[in-house]
């Protein structure tokens, strides 16, 4: 078995000794639990500095974790790949099978798109990720369009194609016959890219030829496995880095007319360099934090706690451990506790989520006045929320307010079960009234006065509007019949009614079966008549403070009114009767 190790190396293998790099980055102690680190190392100018491959327990491509490691004492070791390479012509022909790899179709002198290698791959000390496949028997890494038609050339040259990998280079036709195919097979970090030419014809046709390149991961070596080539002209098989400035072939297959039958070789970087670094991990403390409500509103106060094994704790800026704190951001808030051991510096976190509500904005209005016989609405408005106000006012219906300045709160409450309130302040006003005496009509002329007497409200001055008309306060030359005036203070206003009746009438008793009792009353005075009667309560002013329309029994509450003389008027289809009341 022959193995040519080529360009003078000063590393590698059976008694040849690895340069030196060293790896750097890393901490000889390092705390289980602690972030990932990506390793790196110092190397010389003749390693392939991106190939470096990383092992150990914890290692994951160029990371260390120290959680996978485990604790104790751990070794990483770092093997970087030499930029030259060995190549070895006496290894077994033992070509991978992918019958069910990609078929690639190509024409005469064709070039496929990029194809992914499954893997990073170290060639000549570059990593690459991707390939494309001529239809002349090579594959290549620079993105070149030069098919390599339509023989093959001298390696290394300066001349386009470079940054291949031969296995056949020669003027092939697939067209005319043959299936070229891809695939990675394997596991990482043991996979292997494999290219095929199965049967694939000479221009313009025979002479097929079947081989294959194999692409390995992690060693970085490359193996071409082929199985016949029996067509004369210039073949070439190797492999040529990026500048076309170095490249390797096995003996007379560089350009030249030859043959082969199952003949097999590889290209592998020697080791360019090793290194070790030992690495403790060491127990981080445990921390554990709490809060003592985990839900609360705007504004209100929380308390963080840590506990655990380490010696000292740390919440951040403006948090002290077990003092109240008032947090100030509405939403999800995540408080992070750091604990270390102060000997090993060993540092364990704990994560405390509180969810913070925000505190509805609510509004009751602006501050009004308005008349005592008048309603209003109260409402509270702003965030989406449920309203309740003070005093038994109910949000949205009408009300009336005793004279008077009145404050009602309303708190709104969301669906967080914050609460937020705000208060409004209703004058009312008093509405003006008013007494009178009124002077009954004769009965032989319209005699009948109205002497009226305003008070309350503001106090005037006083307006005066008569359902006669009339704008003054008191009003004369009256026959019988009902009388409104409506007095204003220039703000409120109301209405008080008065009765002048003929006194030739007092005493009229037009209608049969009429009953009024007890009288004289003291709270109750019931009405009696057959049938549908209208009835009027008057007092002794001729003012009417009550009137209705009653079937059959009525009963009138008189409880509020002042002692004196009433007068119960009752009528049917035209004919009334009137009836004395004495309220005691």
């Amino acid at each position: 078995m022959k193995k040519t190790l080529l360009l003078g190396l000063s590393v590698g293998f059976a008694g040849l000794s690895f340069g030196q790099c060293e790896i750097v980055g890393l901490d000889a102690t390092m705390c289980y639990g602690a972030p990932p680190v990506t390793l790196d190392y110092t190397a010389g100018p003749d390693i392939a500095a991106d190939a470096v491959v990383y092992s150990g327990p914890g290692v994951s491509g160029g990371v260390f974790d120290p959680t996978a490691a485990g604790l104790g004492t751990h070794t990483v070791t770092a093997v970087a790949p030499g930029l030259d390479y060995i190549m070895d012509e006496g290894i077994s022909y033992d070509p991978i099978d992918i019958t069910g790899g990609s078929v690639i179709s190509l024409g005469d002198d064709a070039m496929s798109g990029f194809l992914p290698i499954g893997f990073d791959f170290a060639f000549f000390g570059e990593i690459q990720s991707e390939f494309q496949i001529s239809s002349n028997g090579f594959i290549t890494f620079d993105g070149s369009t030069d098919n390599g038609c339509c023989s093959g050339d001298f390696i290394p040259g300066g001349a386009t194609p470079n940054n291949l990998i031969a296995l056949c280079w020669e003027d092939l036709r697939p067209p005319s016959g043959g299936t070229i195919r891809y695939e990675t097979v394997g596991t990482a970090p043991n996979r292997i890219c494999v290219v095929e030419f199965e049967s694939v014809h000479h221009y313009y046709s025979g002479f097929p030829i079947t081989g294959r390149i194999q692409m390995y991961e992690t060693t970085n070596c490359i193996e071409i496995h082929l199985q016949n080539q029996d067509a004369s002209g210039s073949h070439t098989m190797g492999i040529e880095n990026a500048t076309g400035t170095t490249a390797y072939t096995p003996v007379g297959k560089n350009s030249a007319s030859w043959t082969a039958s199952n003949f097999a070789v590889s290209f592998c970087p020697p080791p360019g360099c090793e290194a070790e670094f030992e690495i403790e991990v060491v127990a981080a403390p445990n921390v554990s934090g709490a809060v003592d409500v985990d839900e609360i509103c705007l504004g209100d106060e929380i308390t963080l706690t840590a506990s655990g094994t380490a010696d000292e704790y740390y919440w951040g800026a403006e948090i002290e451990d077990g003092v109240p704190y008032v947090p100030t951001s509405v939403g999800e808030n995540v408080f992070v506790v750091a604990g270390t051991d102060t000997e090993s510096g060993c540092i364990s976190s704990s994560l405390v989520n509180v969810y913070v509500h925000d505190i509805p904005n609510v509004y009751a209005g602006e501050d009004f006045s308005i008349c005592e016989d008048m309603e209003f609405v109260l409402a509270g408005f702003g965030d989406e929320a449920t309203y309740e106000w003070d005093g038994g006012v109910v949000d949205g219906e009408p009300m009336m307010q005793e004279a008077g300045s009145t404050t009602y709160t309303v708190t709104g409450t969301n669906a967080g079960g914050c609460e937020a309130s705000s208060s409004i302040t209703v004058e009312s006003m008093e509405v003006p009234t008013g007494t009178g005496v009124v002077t009954m009509m004769t009965g032989v002329a319209y005699d009948g006065e109205i002497d009226f007497t305003p008070s309350g409200g503001t106090g005037g001055p006083y307006t005066f509007l008569w359902t006669n008309g009339a704008t003054t306060e008191d009003i004369t030359d009256l026959g019988v019949g009902t009388f409104t005036v409506t007095v204003s203070d220039g703000v409120c206003d109301s209405d008080v009614t008065f009765v002048v009746d003929s006194q030739a009438s007092i005493a009229l008793n037009e209608l049969d079966n009429l009953k009024v009792y007890p009288n004289p009353v003291v709270d109750f005075v019931t009405v009696e008549f057959e049938g549908t009667y209208n009835w009027t309560l008057i007092d002794n002013a001729g003012k009417i403070v009550a009137t209705g329309i009653a079937n059959g029994k009525e009963q009138i509450s008189m409880e509020n009114l002042a002692n004196g003389n009433y007068m119960m008027k009752v009528e049917v289809d035209g004919k009334q009767s009137t009836i004395n009341v004495v309220k005691k």
